[in-house]
């Protein structure tokens, strides 16, 4: 999740965020294009099961349904 990955159409709306993902440390990072302040994209980043994954979502229109789905998921 580096800020300098994600080409030159899309900014970042905040900084990494640190939150739990069902109880594991997690990170957040929410982008959107230029001159919007709406996110588009949506990563995480949190371990499961010894695993680092990286989650990636895109919603262009609609990113709180999709936000409010992964950050309530639970690992199996």
């Amino acid at each position: 999740m580096l800020e300098g990955s994600m080409g030159s159409d899309l900014i970042t709306l905040e900084k990494q965020i640190a939150l739990q993902l069902d109880g594991k440390p997690a990170f957040r990072l929410l982008a959107a294009g230029r001159g919007e302040n709406t996110p588009r994209v949506l990563g995480y980043v949190s371990e499961a099961r010894g695993y680092v994954f990286l989650l990636v979502g895109a919603a262009p229109s609609a990113p709180r349904p999709l936000q409010s789905a992964i950050e309530a998921l639970k690992f199996h």
